[in-house]
């Protein structure tokens, strides 16, 4: 593995993280959280 797969792999982890994170709050019905939610999935997409 290269080192810029490497760093895009760790990108993505990151992204995933992230994205489950604010799903967690956003059933919690945080309007924050729901914005993130939305601008990791943009990422990830």
């Amino acid at each position: 593995m290269t080192a810029r797969s490497e760093t895009a792999a760790r990108r993505a982890a990151g992204t995933c993280v992230a994205l489950l994170r604010a799903l967690r709050a956003a059933v919690c019905d945080d309007p924050r959280a729901l914005a993130e939610l939305t601008l990791a999935a943009d990422e990830l997409a």
